[in-house]
């Protein structure tokens, strides 16, 4: 602060005005900025650390494909930021696909470094107790000779999680180096890349997206599976089929989310004990964790599909305000954790209601019944598809199931949901029938759930999440894939006078 007092008193003794002082800050902040700076004197700069008057003061190496480091965790994290900022050079759907995330220019060439540093900026200079940062990649995109775009990433491998501290350090970075855009990477799960696992304040000029490693590895995997997004080029698609297997490789800092976190168990148990304390942090982070394994499944259904699955259910500014509304849900009788799948071309989207209370949890989707059709035809419409198709694409698994499958009978109007066990199908079926002649109603949809008791499994860290995919994937791979809809009928105008 003296030494800011001293420079403007100096300005206005030589008889320059506050405005000119202002520009001449403003001017100085611009040559830090690297958007607009020919990259030819990045690259000699970046190359020669020992220049005695660098136009652009930097440090730090070119990412490579094949990094060198030994194995620790710090080296995972360095090895994964290697290894994924020269695929996104490397690999063109990659690069485009990444870049659509997050808005980053494609019309260029990508240059991507690691652990780069820039020693000589005035946020360092004079602030003997400001460390220099070293941020793990810099994404750079080049056209005409001239920076047009860029990135800084922060990383982040194995078990640690995104510290607040040095984000908010790498935005002032960011904004030294007219960058507006900072992305981080870790095993931590979020629903969409706008959201941060990390409650920070995020200046205006600043883009703050996030990324689990899990998410970064399902992009690649769709790349080389056999649909619209495919690779073009035969060596890019290799060199993406191996960096996907490195990702995957047990060793490599790359996790799947496996148990909820600590406290789950102690946020589920009270229910039952009738022990809830609103202000007990455990529901939230009960909250949490059921976002994080919504995203997983998620990413697993993306990697079996060949494309992604979306779980975005209402657009929140922040992963904060979902959790914070979605506690609320949570430690509200009936206790309820939800989730909404969108599978592109499904029957419908599937919805997840679990109930930590009852310990059941109901997977479910939505039949269109064909309409014009006798009650007795709509109902066989679907029982007909579970008892054929569903039934003999996976026999052993569709026996495990059918005992658990419920069926909804949505009829039009505000009459109110007609619920039963499939065993039952026979003598339920005269019941609708019944119902449906008594108040001359109509079968608009039939809802198909697969519920599971979990017991005390619900409040076990591990077997929860276990017992959970195995429900959804199981649900989607031998019911949802196998159901379509029936015809639906365009509107019809029953009784209409027109005068002509």
């Amino acid at each position: 602060m003296l030494l800011y007092s001293v420079k403007v008193t100096l300005y206005y003794i030589l008889g320059f005005t506050h405005s000119e002082f202002t520009k001449d800050n403003h001017m100085a902040s611009i040559k830090n900025h690297l958007i607009g700076k020919q990259f030819s004197d990045f690259q000699k700069c970046i190359s020669d650390t020992k220049l005695e008057n660098p136009i652009i003061p930097v440090n730090g190496q070119r990412a490579r494909l094949i990094p060198t480091n030994k194995a620790s965790a710090q080296r995972n994290e360095m090895n994964l930021t290697s290894v994924f900022l020269s695929t996104l050079v490397l690999v063109k759907e990659f690069k485009d696909m990444f870049s659509r995330e997050i808005g980053l220019s494609r019309a260029g060439t990508l240059h991507a470094y690691t652990e780069v540093e820039f020693p000589k900026l005035k946020l360092y200079l004079g602030n003997r107790e400001k460390k220099i940062d070293r941020v793990d990649g810099l994404l750079l995109v080049v056209a005409s000779g001239k920076i047009k775009d860029a990135v800084i990433f922060e990383m982040k491998s194995d078990d640690n999680s995104i510290k607040k501290e040095q984000v908010e350090r790498y935005m002032e970075l960011a904004n030294e180096l007219g960058i507006n855009k900072l992305v981080t990477i870790s095993n931590q799960f979020v629903t969409s890349p706008k959201y941060s696992p990390i409650d920070v304040r995020i200046p205006k000029n600043i883009n703050l997206f996030h990324f689990s490693w899990h998410y970064v590895n399902t992009l690649g995997k769709i790349l080389w599976e056999d649909n619209e997004f495919n690779i073009v080029d035969e060596d890019q698609r290799r060199i993406m089929y191996e960096v996907t297997e490195f990702f995957d490789y047990d060793d490599s800092g790359v996790k799947n989310y496996d148990k909820t976190s600590n406290t789950w168990s102690k946020a589920i148990s009270s229910f039952g004990k009738g022990t809830v304390n609103t202000k007990d942090p455990y529901y939230s982070d009960a909250v949490l964790s059921w976002i994080q394994e919504e995203r997983d499944i998620a990413l697993k259904l993306s990697q079996l599909l060949g494309y992604v699955v979306d779980t975005q259910k209402k657009a929140y500014s922040s992963l904060q305000e979902r959790i914070d509304k979605e506690t609320q849900t949570f430690i509200t009788p009936p206790h309820i954790l939800s989730s909404e799948f969108k599978i592109k071309n499904a029957i419908s989207n599937m919805t997840i209601a679990a109930n930590a209370y009852s310990k059941m949890i109901v997977a479910s989707v939505v039949v269109q019944n064909p309409e014009g059709k006798r009650v007795s035809s709509q109902l066989n419409f679907v029982k007909r598809q579970l008892e054929g198709k569903c039934a003999k694409s996976a026999p052993e698994k569709y026996r495990g199931i059918r005992d658990k499958i419920t069926l909804d009978i949505i009829f039009k109007g505000r009459i109110k949901d007609y619920s039963f066990s499939f065993t039952e199908y026979e003598e339920k079926e005269i019941d609708i029938t019944n119902i449906v002649k008594e108040k001359n109603i109509d079968i608009k949809q039939i809802r198909v759930n697969y519920v599971l008791n979990y017991s005390k499994e619900f409040s076990n860290r591990k077997n929860f999440i276990t017992k959970y995919e195995s429900q959804i994937l199981n649900f989607y791979h031998v019911i949802v894939q196998n159901l379509t809809n029936g015809e639906v009928i365009t509107p019809q105008i029953k009784i209409m006078d027109i005068e002509e």
